[in-house]
């Protein structure tokens, strides 16, 4: 080995030297290609102050509050004061907004469906493993929060489709009913359901609110059908068959929303039913005689 080093030494070394000056070269022109490139500085708009605010000057902002919030430098982790003063009180965040509402106004009207939306986790089988137990106990700051978000008025949202109603005391169950125009009553077919009272079909009619409902079990009771083909026909409610539950409640719904008139007639329609049949003079007045004929 030693001997045939020896003897090709010349061509051993000149090919390691050519090596090394061609690696030498091909990645010191690669890393020169990798630099990163200026990015083009573009004038945002005017601050208060009437100067010009550069999207470098914003980068550079953002790059600044982003390395305070770090939790390992810790910084801004009990204060807001410089995001308050800067962002906020200077007027910032405001022209920002206003000047780019078109591109933030899907995601902001997302985030304020999300919360609106929101349930802190309950296990679904052990009810008293819950994020409110949890918090009460071991964060009650948060738990606080919670309470005092759900004692907010949720009739600012009374003109969304979607919206949070938050539990109330039982005594105060029946108001709900005030807060929506149309009542859907969805039961799967099994046993249970299908001997169920038809407490929902007596709640709607009382509050004259039009009712979708399965046409199962109690609901095939009082309840008719008030579509023929399309076309609104005399009934006072509408009924979904088992076979058509992925899709008939979806397009009763929306013909509801087109026809908003459909839903008040069939809520009076309903409401009259209920009032004829389920008045508590008139139960207790057919209770007292059916006694009377048993005895």
């Amino acid at each position: 080995m030693l001997t045939f080093l020896r003897k090709h030494q010349k061509i051993i070394l000149a090919s390691t030297g050519a090596l090394v000056i061609f690696s030498m070269c091909f990645f010191g022109i690669s890393q020169k290609s990798n630099l990163p490139t200026e990015k083009k500085t573009v004038v945002l708009g005017k601050a208060i102050d009437g100067s010009k605010m550069k999207s470098n000057q914003i980068e550079e902002m953002t790059n600044f509050l982003s390395y305070l919030s770090n939790p390992h430098i810790g910084l801004l982790s009990s204060s807001d004061d410089i995001f308050i003063k800067d962002v906020l009180d200077s007027g910032l965040a405001l022209m920002l907004i206003q000047t780019y509402w078109p591109l933030l106004e899907e995601e902001m009207q997302n985030r304020l469906d999300s919360y609106q939306r929101y349930r802190p986790y309950v296990h679904p089988e052990m009810r008293f493993l819950s994020a409110e137990n949890v918090w009460m106990r071991f964060a009650p700051e948060i738990y606080g929060a919670l309470e005092k978000f759900k004692e907010e008025d949720d009739t600012k949202y009374a003109n969304e489709f979607y919206r949070r109603v938050w539990t109330r005391p039982v005594n105060t169950y029946a108001k709900n009913y005030n807060k929506f125009d149309v009542s859907l009553a969805p039961l799967k077919n099994h046993i249970f359901n299908r001997v169920k009272s038809q407490l929902k079909v007596i709640e709607a009619g009382f509050h004259k609110k039009c009712l979708i409902a399965s046409n199962l079990g109690p609901y095939t009771i009082d309840l008719k059908h008030s579509l023929n083909q399309g076309n609104f026909v005399d009934g006072n409610s509408l009924l979904v068959e088992e076979s058509r539950n992925h899709s008939d409640w979806f397009k009763y719904t929306k013909k509801l929303i087109d026809n908003p008139n459909w839903a008040t007639e069939m809520g009076e329609r309903l409401h009259e039913h209920v009032m004829k049949h389920y008045d508590l003079n008139i139960v207790t007045k057919n209770r007292a005689e059916f006694y009377k004929s048993i005895v």
